[in-house]
């Protein structure tokens, strides 16, 4: 009988320890450092690439949030000569000022 409690005794001790063992502390998602890159472009209606993908028109971004590092910057309307340029995001507020051009004929 005394094996018999010491048996049960272990297999407790080992199930309650393996529980332990076994809880996982939850981790905060990590997401890639960046910061904003704030928008001010006339005409408003002109459109906004960023990397190659087209993000919509200036009025409508005012503001990105892109990840910290180099950015290729496209803004082109029809009519007008398209403003190419690069920024470089870190953790803070970047912002670029663009007045497209008339478009020589």
């Amino acid at each position: 009988m005394a094996r018999s409690l010491v048996i049960v005794l272990a297999i407790l001790f080992a199930a309650c320890g393996s529980k332990k063992q076994a809880a996982v502390q939850p981790t905060q998602p990590t997401t890639p450092a960046g910061g904003r890159l704030a928008l001010d472009v006339e005409p408003t209606d002109a459109e906004v690439e960023v990397d190659g993908t087209l993000r919509g028109k200036a009025s409508e971004l005012r503001s990105l949030e892109l990840a910290s590092g180099p950015h290729q910057i496209v803004i082109r309307k029809p009519g007008f000569e398209i403003w190419r340029g690069e920024v470089v995001i870190e953790t803070q507020s970047e912002t670029i000022q663009v007045r497209l051009v008339p478009a020589k004929k």
